[in-house]
This record gives structure tokens, sequence and C-alpha cells, in this order.
């Protein structure tokens, strides 16, 4: 049913409104990853990872509404039942809540869901390709500065550094991003929302083998 609704080629982008549009999903995106990325040094996988993606609440609800998607109620439901399972399932951390860590979570929560809404507006006007390139060359100068801020190391040691950024850009820019934008082109944006939710259960799994790894 919801392969009949997958739109024809969408154009891209050529005009000033256009690039803007990619640009505006390029910098939400930026915010996202940069406030996580700091949240993260601060507050376990899971937590932090299940504030931010309880995002796709905000977007879901929200976004149906400003994009007056008809998908009636059972999938609200699906989206707030399948969140509250996923706090069960990673439960209460047994050390203390950083402040500043929880500060930024919930603002890249907020951009997070900034960037859902942006994505799915994007996607009914422009190609995946053109969103993917306009916002990934807006996003990259908000990034870079974002590292340069935290003190952080820009250029990786050799390929042990080199591989793992390899790994994030194809499989998490290109391949995670571009199919979340592809999807939301065709999908009402409360289903794609829901269907996000698989992320915590992945990081809730991951969790304890990363914290050994650093401790390590």
């Amino acid at each position: 049913l919801l392969l009949t609704r997958k739109p024809g080629p969408r154009p891209e982008p050529t005009t000033v409104r256009d690039f803007l549009i990619c640009a505006g999903v390029g910098l939400v995106f930026a915010a996202d990853g940069g406030f996580f990325h700091a949240s993260l040094e601060l507050l376990p996988i899971a937590h932090a990872n299940l504030i931010v993606t309880s995002g796709v609440i905000v977007s879901g609800i929200g976004g149906s509404f400003l994009f007056k998607d008809r998908v009636g109620w059972p999938p609200f439901a699906g989206l707030l039942i399948s969140f509250s399972g996923l706090v069960l399932m990673v439960g209460i951390s047994d050390r203390p809540i950083d402040t500043l860590g929880l500060i930024y979570a919930i603002i890249a929560m907020l951009a997070f869901a900034a960037y859902v809404v942006a994505v799915k507006f994007a996607s009914q006007r422009l190609s995946t390709n053109g969103i993917l390139r306009v916002s990934a060359i807006a996003a990259a100068p908000v990034l870079i500065a974002a590292s340069l801020i935290l003190g952080e190391k820009s250029v990786p040691d050799g390929w042990d550094g080199l591989w793992p950024l390899l790994g994030i850009g194809i499989v998490c820019q290109i391949c995670g991003q571009g199919l979340i934008t592809k999807g939301l082109s065709f999908i009402p944006i409360a289903i794609g929302t829901t269907l996000m939710l698989t992320t915590p259960v992945a990081a809730a799994e991951a969790d304890p083998a990363a914290e050994e790894a650093a401790a390590a």
C-alpha cells in the first residue's frame, strides 16, 4: 500500500529558495549532531540516545498536523506505546545524571525534531540526492566549528582513526540520512518516526559494550 504512494522523481535544487530549504535541513542536522555528541561525553549512550530520539514524538505528532497526514489514531498510539516500552527497556541509570549532559541532550532532541520535519518538508519538493548534497555542505562548517570549540582532534591518526569516520559517513550519513529522506518523501511522518524508535533499542544493546571498551 505504501509503495503505491511512492512519488515520481523530484527535481534537483535550482532556486535560492530550494538551496535555503536544503541548507536549513543541514543546519538543524548539525545542531542535532553537535549537541548529541556533546551529551555522549556526559551521559550513558542509551540514555542520551533515548532523550534525543524522543524528538520523534514531537515531530511525529506536530508534523502530522503540519502536513495534514490522514493516518488516524493508530500510528500515534503506536508511537507512544513504543516509546513507553523503550523507556522501560532502557531503565534508569545507576549513575548520577549530569545536568549539562541532560541540557545538551534536550537541545539535540529539539533539533532532531526540527530535522525530521525539515526533511519531510524538503523531500516533498526536492530530490534526495540534492537534499543530502546541499545539507551536507551547509552542516560541515558548523560541525567543524563545534569540533574546534570542544577542543577535539579533527584529523584522524592514520587508518585506525580513519575507518570509523568512513563508517559514520557511509552508514550514518549517506545510508541512514538518505533512507530517512527518501522514506519520508512518500510515507506519513507519524509512521516514519515510529520506525525510527528502533534506534534506542540498538543503542541500549551497544551501550554496555561501548562503556567496557572505553574503560579498557
